[in-house]
């Protein structure tokens, strides 16, 4: 868990340092929170071409480390651009709330594991820009915007910690900029008060939803959109006086810029029209504004004539940073241009989602945690948000009353987008937009809630009436995110160091591997690895074996001209499961995993009865046993599994079960998911299996048993807990049971009535 803290700290750190550093040399005189949009914009500018720097992550980060050492002097010498540690401290609720998945799970790891598993290969991705010998295994898109890859990279170079800690470090980071983001709307608010819109605005529903499952790049678009519009606002005729942050130099567009190349590496092309929409709806309406309080055209140009300059230098910063990412975006489009309303995704494509999402969760008050899923109770859900609809309108108008646009602009904007995603595009990619208005809606409801004028008091009726509006909103909205947070998963991590140890025996040799991990090109990363199935086939199957997906992967599902493809397999420890070809060398074994090496060609493995299972009984009394029994050969003989059901059950509950077991000594084993560790309790013996969130059907081993007479052995299981943990049930897919009498080859004249596992004829 120190990693990923410390890859979000130092993410907010950096951001927080470059951000203020740039808007001090555009002319801000104090310090300004639009520093934590602009500073997480340069971190991406400058980390997103760090596969094509010499040295790589290493030269990028001595690069950020000595700007954040001239930011760090500036502040030094300059008081006025520190902030204050009240200011700071609003982030405060925003932290617990994000620590909350890894607190509920009690471990760290990649968030949103089985949630949506996008994550295996943005972790593979910032894998190849930190390593030159993963790069040359693994080629990323040549498409994709890649700046939170760079930036998880440079993280995990610096603080010497893995990719996937440095990616959960950096996710969690996206809430708190968010949270002190409001700040810079709210500068003559009371410290509760922002505290309170900051939480409202970073911890909202659709935006932690997204957290939990690890989707990084909807919840920086979101910061960038929201700072976008808070910096635009600065811009105003008149504003100059209230906000620091304004300059009346040249340079105060360029933060405007550098916001939309922090979008550009992060959404591509596609981020832009968010940008575009507010700013050209900006434009028109300073013009109506001024053409109806000027008295003559050229006054009302004035203002726009005086800006051109400033956006041009801003436009020209945007060009230069984005620059080596230009060739990337032109890719970007011109993939995705024609498909799914220009986001490459099909319109008919649910991706993860079970239906597509109603629209009334932006609001953030639903009763269901899981985001995906309609509401329970339609009338209840209606009653909330027809509350927060209300709330929302209500403060548009008293934005518009303080002369403050740009934050309702944005928010109309974002939802014109939404709306055309909705007609246009995949549910999918319209579920995208939704976390992106959701800050802009929570912020625009919430603000006038609780920032009060000069003349007015909490004492007064009117005060004590918002005071209570907003407490309800707080609870039923805050409530809803902290549920969400709660069933977000956090991937186990044991396997994934089982199989990061093998990576000095494997090398660069073709390795097949026969389980079911989506995470296993990053797990194996700098090994070419194929595996047979994610979520469909990825290579041809054996015909005869009718293996279906949820069943363990056997070497003999696999045919042997696939098999002799590759040097080394490497599987799950799956006693319960046939003996490998004769061809196939054990070299090394960690508590989860084998690894095999191919010495020669393998032969064609053949089964007794085709279907599910390792093996089956070669009866010879029938016809096609005694054709079986009559051909030339060997046949691998072995005992068959015992098995027996163990129902799902909920964290913090014990589950007892028996299985009756001959003379001889076994071996126990279970395919399972679990969210949470088990406690396995075999004659008073104690077994932890560690959590795990990979795709059902790898059996793993939970320990031996030497049983001297036939009886029914008691054997429990016992999910574990946190305090925050939510009612996710745990399934164990059946106690297995495995005779440890060596697996052995007789001929096949041989094997009637016995436990076939495969058989070679000749």
């Amino acid at each position: 868990m120190i990693g990923v803290v410390a890859a979000a700290a130092l993410t907010c750190a950096g951001a927080l340092i470059l951000g203020q550093g740039a808007c001090w040399l555009c002319g801000a005189r104090t310090w300004t929170f639009l520093s934590a949009p602009v500073g997480l914009a340069l971190l991406l500018l400058i980390c997103a071409p760090a596969i094509h720097a010499p040295g790589r992550a290493s030269t990028v980060a001595v690069v950020l480390l000595v700007l954040c050492v001239v930011g760090i002097a500036v502040m030094i010498r300059n008081p006025a651009q520190r902030p204050r540690a009240t200011d700071l401290m609003v982030a405060g609720p925003a932290l617990f709330m994000v620590l909350i998945p890894f607190l509920a799970s009690n471990r760290a790891g990649t968030l949103g594991v089985s949630f949506d598993n996008d994550m295996a290969t943005h972790l593979l991705w910032a894998e190849a820009i930190r390593s030159t010998s993963v790069a040359s295994v693994t080629s990323l898109d040549a498409s994709y915007p890649v700046g939170p890859h760079g930036l998880c990279a440079v993280l995990a170079q610096i603080l010497g910690v893995r990719v996937d800690y440095a990616f959960a470090g950096e996710t969690m980071a996206v809430p708190l900029l968010i949270a002190w983001t409001t700040v810079a709307a709210m500068r003559r608010a009371s410290w509760p008060a922002k505290t309170f819109v900051a939480t409202m605005t970073s911890c909202t529903f659709m935006v932690v939803a997204y957290y939990g499952q690890g989707s990084f790049k909807e919840i920086m678009q979101a910061l960038f959109v929201l700072g976008f519009a808070i910096a635009l606002g600065l811009l105003m005729p008149g504003k100059a006086r209230h906000v620091p942050a304004e300059s009346s130099g040249r340079l105060r567009w360029v933060p405007l810029g550098l916001i939309v190349g922090g979008s550009l590496s992060v959404y591509s092309v596609t981020g832009l029209p968010w940008f575009l929409g507010t700013l050209a709806l900006w434009l028109v309406l300073l013009g109506a504004r001024s053409g109806l309080r000027l008295p003559s055209t050229k006054a009302m140009l004035d203002p726009l004539r005086a800006s051109a300059i400033p956006a041009l230098i801003g436009c020209s910063a945007l060009a230069v940073l984005a620059a080596p990412q230009l060739g990337r975006m032109a890719r970007f489009y011109t993939a995705n241009v024609g498909v799914g309303g220009g986001t490459g995704v099909p319109i008919n494509n649910l991706g993860n989602l079970a239906e597509p999402l109603s629209f009334w969760k932006v609001f953030g008050m639903w009763d269901i945690a899981d985001y995906r899923f309609p509401a329970q109770d339609l009338f209840h859900v209606g009653m909330f948000v027809a509350f927060g609809l209300i709330l929302t309108i209500a403060g548009g108008i008293w934005w518009l009353r303080k002369d403050s646009w740009t934050v309702p602009i944005a928010t109309g904007v974002a939802t014109a987008i939404w709306i055309y995603s909705d007609h246009k595009q995949s549910p999918y990619v319209t579920a995208k937009a939704l976390v992106i208005l959701a800050p802009l809606v929570m912020l625009v409801a919430t603000r006038w809630l609780v920032e009060l004028d000069r003349s007015e008091s909490w004492l007064s009726l009117t005060g004590a009436l918002r005071l209570g509006v907003a407490g309800l909103l707080g609870w039923a909205a805050l409530g809803t995110s902290v549920e969400a947070l709660r069933i977000a998963y956090v991937g186990p991590t044991v396997h994934a160091s089982d199989l990061r140890s093998l990576r000095p025996s494997l090398g660069k040799a073709k390795t097949l591997f026969l389980g079911w991990d989506d995470f296993i090109q990053w797990e194996l990363a700098g090994t070419p690895v194929d595996q047979p199935f994610l979520g469909y086939p990825l290579m041809p199957f054996r015909p005869q074996a009718h293996w279906t997906p949820g069943e363990p992967l056997e070497f003999s599902d696999i045919p042997a001209e696939v098999l002799n493809r590759y040097k080394y397999v490497v599987a799950p420890r799956n006693i319960a499961g046939t003996a490998p070809p004769p061809n196939m060398r054990l070299i090394r074994t960690t508590s989860y995993y084998e690894v095999y090496r191919r010495e020669g060609p393998t032969p064609e493995m053949r089964t007794v009865v085709d279907g599910p299972g390792p093996g089956a009984f070669l009866e010879c009394k029938t016809a096609s046993g005694r054709r079986l029994a009559h051909l030339n050969g060997v046949a691998a003989v072995g005992s068959p599994n015992i098995v027996v059901a163990v129902p799902p059950q909920p964290p913090d509950s014990t589950t007892r079960v028996r299985i009756r077991l001959s003379p001889g000594r076994w071996s126990l084993s279970a395919p399972y998911t679990s969210p949470h560790p088990i406690e396995v309790d075999i004659r008073g013996r104690h077994v932890t299996l560690p959590a795990n969130l990979d795709r059902a059907g790898d059996v793993w081993p939970i320990g031996e048993i030497t049983v001297t007479r036939r009886e029914d052995v008691p054997v429990s299981f016992h999910v574990q807990n946190t305090a925050l943990t939510m009612g996710i049930p745990t399934y164990v897919d059946g106690l297995w049971a495995t005779n440890e009498k060596p697996v052995h080859t007789v001929p096949l004249k041989r094997a009637c009535g016995q436990y076939v596992e495969w058989y070679l004829p000749r």
